[in-house]
């Protein structure tokens, strides 16, 4: 089983490009993504499934493979469009057998 990380990610500004890169570790070790895909899923609150933003591997996350890193991308166009707050995360890997929820927490939007 696993136990979901409580991380929270660095601000997105309004207006400007978001593109940190997380790095997936487990037990210690980084995690191999290889086979893996992610959705990074963002909502107004935790209260809430609604997303007001998703990516995923084959949009916005690139997932690294053995380095076990993934690199998120927003363009500033999208970025633009977010409500000034706080927001949450969900970021879920999947496998052929099993999706499993590893992080989530809050993501500051600012001015």
């Amino acid at each position: 089983m696993i136990t979901t990380a409580h991380v929270n990610l660095p601000a997105i500004k309004r207006g400007c490009s978001w593109d940190p890169t997380i790095y997936m570790y487990v037990d210690g070790r980084l995690k191999d993504l290889t086979d893996y895909t992610a959705t990074l899923t963002i909502t107004e609150s935790a209260d809430t499934d609604d997303a007001i933003l998703t990516l995923t591997s084959s949009d916005g996350l690139t997932l690294g493979g053995t380095a076990g890193t993934i690199e998120c991308e927003i363009d500033a166009t999208t970025t633009a469009s977010l409500s000034v707050g706080t927001a949450h995360y969900s970021l879920s890997l999947a496998n052929s057998s099993t999706t499993d929820r590893y992080m989530e927490g809050s993501i500051p939007i600012e001015r």
